[in-house]
């Protein structure tokens, strides 16, 4: 048994420290259940192409590629398959919180414990892949089918989580939904979002006109998790390079954006002497 603290990466780099005074109980990896456990690898990956036809038809759909933009109707076929998905396996509950995430818990031995999340996300950038977020979301989904097949009952209960606008593809800024659960933004300032293409629609326009704003929870002060974790593909070739199948990540890019106004006297060659200065 063991006294637990969690940090959360907010969106700004900063960590919020939250204390977690319950006793937690941690299951041996090396327990018989544990390496008997096996995932249906083929359905994992049966899902993850089946869903892929639903991405806007352009070049990068032509070549087997992802393109499935927040909010967009290709996002609602996708959201509305998870959600399928969810109640066929008997979720306890099922919720849509104000900023679209989707969030199914399977109760565990013991439901006072906060939930163990799995999740990512089921939008895509423009030109994305077919791995970056659904194989978080899917492979999530698949490792409760496992559990319910193998007749695993789980100690703390489990969180299948889609969040929102996690690229910012479409609406910036990123992290739409997750950085709200932090506690970085709110709800009204995420709907506030505006479309990267200046077309002056928000996130929130988008995420109603689909039909996905909920009365879920919204904040992990609202609904707490002892864990969250998340499948993802964006390593490069590490992995295959060191000969081993999964890994940990230890760090992550930061990400800064500033915006930039130039004042000054029109001219070609004065504006060139400026960029240059600047960029030196």
């Amino acid at each position: 048994m063991l006294s637990a603290q969690f940090k959360i990466q907010s969106p700004r780099s900063t960590l919020r420290t939250v204390a977690r005074d319950a006793l937690r109980k941690y299951s041996d990896t090396s327990a018989p259940a544990a390496l008997s456990f096996k995932v249906n690898g083929d359905r994992l990956w049966s899902d993850i192409h089946y869903t892929a036809q639903w991405s806007a038809p352009n070049e990068t759909t032509k070549t087997g590629g992802l393109s499935r933009l927040s909010g967009t109707m290709e996002d609602k076929m996708a959201r509305d398959w998870f959600r399928d998905q969810i109640r066929s396996l008997g979720a306890d509950s099922y919720t849509v919180n104000g900023t679209g995430s989707q969030f199914a818990t399977f109760s565990g031995r013991n439901n006072t414990v906060a939930p163990i999340a799995m999740g990512s996300h089921l939008d895509s950038v423009a030109t994305g892949g077919r791995f970056d977020g659904p194989l978080g979301v899917i492979g999530a989904l698949e490792v409760v089918r496992s559990l319910q097949e193998q007749k695993v009952e789980t100690f703390a209960p489990i969180t299948v989580i889609n969040w929102t606008n996690e690229e910012g593809a479409r609406f910036f800024p990123p992290l739409g939904s997750s950085c709200v659960f932090a506690g970085e933004s709110t709800v009204n300032a995420a709907h506030e979002s505006k479309a990267n293409n200046g077309s002056g629609e928000t996130l929130g326009d988008a995420l109603k006109s689909i039909g996905y704003v909920g009365d879920g929870p919204n904040t992990f002060e609202e609904f707490p998790l002892s864990a969250h974790f998340e499948i993802h593909v964006e390593q490069a070739r590490a992995l295959e390079k060191a000969g081993k199948s999964v890994g940990w990540v230890e760090g992550w890019q930061g990400i800064s954006v500033f915006e930039v106004t130039f004042r000054g006297e029109d001219g070609r060659k004065l504006a060139a002497v400026q960029v240059c200065e600047l960029h030196c």
